[in-house]
């Protein structure tokens, strides 16, 4: 499969990925636009009042400093490419901590069936001959890997051991992605930068560097950014047990406040402090981080999951809803903002979370709305990507019906009197352009309605 991608390349087609067989079409176009109604800024105001006395609730999207925007799309255009094939635009979905099973090829080629793009293990000392076993089991399963490179030896081996490591991989057509030394201290971020400089000399096809930063720091960050190509950043929520899901937009928000140019959302699913992550966590944790504009999602990690069949297939159900038939990855890349449509509250919690400066005790005026949704217009449809960020840690069905939230979504132009609900089996109906629907606490709704 990898090969094919090169050779695709190399004949002037777009470089990409043919993880699944079925699935196909189209091209990358990033929306970094005004909010579609009344273009304000959501950090300047995050719900207003409207003239019959409701409340809109702004489209969410990545508050990336206006002087980025312009570098932001274009290193998101470049980056995505990689992942483009001449029919689809797939969404870069992964998995952490393979271990064994990445010498499985049929556990790789099952997953990738289902939309998982990146396959990657972790091993500190790895050797050139353990990673070549690695892609020849990638090979085998016509799968990806997001290739480890050992992070020990990030202090402890000089340009040379480097230079040697990477020429003996690189012609190696699985590697769809280079994964650097990840969680490196800011004062080793020279040696990590002497990775990258001899991967891009050394890499003909060019493919993107990412790597998962251990610090939340503006510099810090912006340093990580112009090493690589992507900055993975997210938030495990479950993990610590007592941080509200929310987090996880509010840390890729951060992070392109801070100067990154491209966010990989790092998802849980494993075993955290009081709990495991929930399936419907993991769906939730998604499209927020989506909604909230990452590029992508790594999962950490498969060897937690396995331990919970139900938490690996509700990973896979939600890549199959990116990647598959639906193509929702694309739609979300690929598709254009509609220019009139907004979204009202109803009932419940308009706000749910206080927001403040990140990692600090130093309270703003800003708030952060209890919907965050997303509008897409895409090959004769309209879909609104919507999720519910209220709840109470650790309370019975997260807070129930003191954090249920109803709202209004419109105008909508269409002929049909139905609004499918994708992934639900059910459909709402469209009376004068609008529809209304209720959201239970970390609630997550995706809605499609064909509009020409």
């Amino acid at each position: 499969m990898a090969e094919w991608l090169y050779k695709m390349k190399q004949t002037g087609l777009k470089y990409g990925l043919i993880v699944l067989a079925l699935i196909t079409t189209s091209s990358f176009l990033i929306a970094l636009s005004a909010f579609c109604f009344e273009q304000k800024a959501e950090g300047k105001k995050d719900v207003v009042s409207n003239e019959i006395g409701g409340r809109l609730i702004p489209i969410s999207q990545p508050r990336i400093p206006l002087e980025l925007a312009k570098r932001a799309e274009m290193s998101s255009q470049a980056f995505l490419k990689f992942f483009k094939t001449p029919t689809q635009q797939f969404i870069p979905l992964g998995f952490y901590a393979m271990v064994h099973d990445i010498r499985d090829s049929e556990k790789l080629k099952a997953l990738g069936s289902r939309g998982i793009i990146l396959f990657h293990k972790y091993h500190s000392e790895q050797s050139v001959d353990n990673a070549l076993k690695d892609l020849g089991s990638a090979r085998e399963a016509g799968v990806a890997v997001l290739q480890n490179l050992p992070s020990k030896y990030l202090k402890t081996r000089g340009r040379e051991f480097w230079q040697r490591h990477i020429s003996a991989l690189v012609d190696n057509s699985q590697i769809l992605v280079w994964y650097l030394p990840e969680e490196t201290k800011e004062k080793d971020l020279d040696q990590l930068k002497q990775i990258s400089d001899i991967i891009r000399d050394t890499d003909s096809r060019k493919r993107p560097l990412i790597t998962y930063v251990v610090d939340w720091h503006a510099d810090y960050l912006r340093r990580v950014n112009s090493i690589t190509d992507a900055v993975v950043f997210g938030a495990y929520p479950s993990y610590h047990g007592t941080r509200p899901r929310i987090h996880i937009k509010r840390r890729i928000e951060h992070a392109y406040q801070s100067g990154v140019s491209v966010v990989i959302a790092a998802l849980e699913a494993l075993k955290g402090k009081y709990n495991w992550t929930r399936p419907k966590d993991v769906r939730f944790d998604a499209y927020l981080a989506l909604i909230s504009g990452a590029k992508g999602i790594m999962w950490y990690g498969y060897a937690h999951a396995k331990q919970r069949p139900e938490l690996v297939e509700a990973v896979l159900d939600v890549a199959t809803e990116l990647n598959g038939p639906e193509r929702l990855g694309e739609v979300i890349l690929s598709g254009k903002k509609p220019r009139l449509l907004n979204c009202q509250a109803v009932k419940g919690p308009a706000y749910f979370h206080d927001d403040y400066k990140y990692e600090t005790g130093v309270r703003t005026s800003l708030k952060l709305s209890s919907i965050q949704w997303k509008g897409r217009e895409y090959e004769k449809y309209l879909y609104i990507f919507a999720v519910n960020t209220a709840q109470k840690l650790r309370a019975v069905e997260d807070g129930g019906k003191t954090c249920r939230v109803t709202v209004k979504f419109g105008p909508v132009n269409s002929k049909s009197s139905k609004i499918h609900v994708i992934s639900e089996e059910r459909t709402i109906d469209l009376s004068g352009g609008y529809f209304t629907d209720t959201f239970e606490p970390l609630g997550t709704h995706i809605y499609k309605v064909r509009i020409e």
